[in-house]
């Protein structure tokens, strides 16, 4: 889509957010499904316990978030991707060290597999 987008002078940001301070884990703001099924309910458990001790919590500052978008709307040439927060950040350069490390190792694999000049 940017690509497309692009020659008409409208550019595509992907925010990746980490997480960010709102009311989003709240259990005002959180709605679990009635039907429950009994496999899960040590996940389940588990899962709206991480909740509840991370609400409150997030380390995102969701006004600091709203400047910064303001800001790349008024860029001449925002960034396809913008990691939003130091969660975010941190997550990222991990995936990206990982996906190194393991493209790396199968690099001599797959340059191989292209037809012989």
């Amino acid at each position: 889509m940017a690509q497309e987008l692009a020659p008409f002078g409208i550019f595509v940001t992907i925010v990746e957010p980490g997480p960010f301070r709102t009311d989003f884990l709240t259990k005002e703001s959180l709605r679990f499904g009635g039907r429950l099924l009994d496999d899960y309910n040590e996940r389940r458990a588990q899962v709206q316990a991480s909740f509840e001790q991370r609400s409150g919590q997030q380390p995102g500052d969701p006004a600091k978030l709203a400047e910064a978008m303001v800001r790349l709307a008024g860029e001449a040439k925002p960034p396809m991707r913008f990691a939003a927060g130091s969660f975010a950040m941190r997550t990222i350069d991990k995936k990206l060290g990982s996906m190194t490390v393991e493209f790396d190792t199968w690099r001599q694999l797959s340059l191989g597999t292209d037809f012989e000049p």
